[in-house]
């Protein structure tokens, strides 16, 4: 997270099922390839933690949570070659509880494209420029239209609409290795996921763009959480 400053902690999950990102996944996993993905036991290999401020997995915090995930709900449509559909569901092993130091984030229920210029605020434990956080951080970032993106990004993938972007800040903020799948919060709502951008980090006229939380994603999260039950 380039230019951020440290925050006391945020939570994106919703009982006992958490967003998350295919690539990041597979980052995580040390998967090179999607249909890997079929092949990863979550519960062996991806341990989710809620409420941390840290990122040592082993400090003590008042008010963590930990889980192991048990089902990877992946997109059917997600191609890792263009990025198309990079969202997915991770259910845990157990029901989280919210309070102080773990909270929910409302979903949009209008889907309207936000406009450009709207400053929106992501967080995450990524680079900072030397080295990985080692606490969360936040940083504000602002909407940058599609056109603009795609000519920041050189072409390298298409930016769809189910795909937003923010921009660089004059100060270099923005977010970078690390950040994918922290969430793109807009006026109190939980509006994308970050899911790739463009290298170096914080550099000018550069962009990250993030999965939109459109009407489509919605309905597939509350059709995989409701088939959950």
């Amino acid at each position: 997270m380039m230019g951020a400053a440290p925050l006391i902690n945020i939570g994106t999950s919703a009982m006992r099922f958490f967003f998350a990102l295919h690539s990041s996944v597979l980052r995580s996993s040390v998967t090179p390839a999607l249909d890997n993905l079929d092949k990863i036991n979550p519960a062996d290999e991806i341990m989710i933690i809620l409420g941390a401020h840290s990122s040592n997995e082993n400090a003590k915090e008042e008010g963590r949570q930990t889980f192991h995930v048990v089902k990877l709900l992946k997109h059917p449509y997600y191609d890792i070659n263009t990025l198309k559909n990079d969202i997915l569901l991770m259910e845990l092993n157990n029901t989280a509880n919210f309070g102080e130091f773990v909270q929910n984030i409302s979903l949009p229920e209008t889907f309207e494209d936000l406009e450009e210029g709207t400053v929106c605020e992501t967080a995450g434990w990524g680079w900072t420029g030397r080295k990985f956080a080692n606490c969360l951080m936040e940083v504000n970032v602002t909407i940058l239209n599609r056109k603009l993106c795609q000519r920041h990004l050189k072409n390298a993938v298409p930016v769809t609409m189910n795909m937003m972007c923010t921009n660089v800040g004059p100060e270099g903020q923005d977010t970078c290795f690390g950040d994918s799948g922290g969430p793109l919060i807009c006026n109190g709502i939980f509006r994308g996921i970050l899911s790739f951008g463009t290298h170096p980090c914080g550099m000018r006229n550069g962009a990250a763009v993030y999965t939109r939380l459109t009407e489509e994603y919605i309905n597939w999260i509350k059709n995989k959480i409701e088939r959950q039950r």
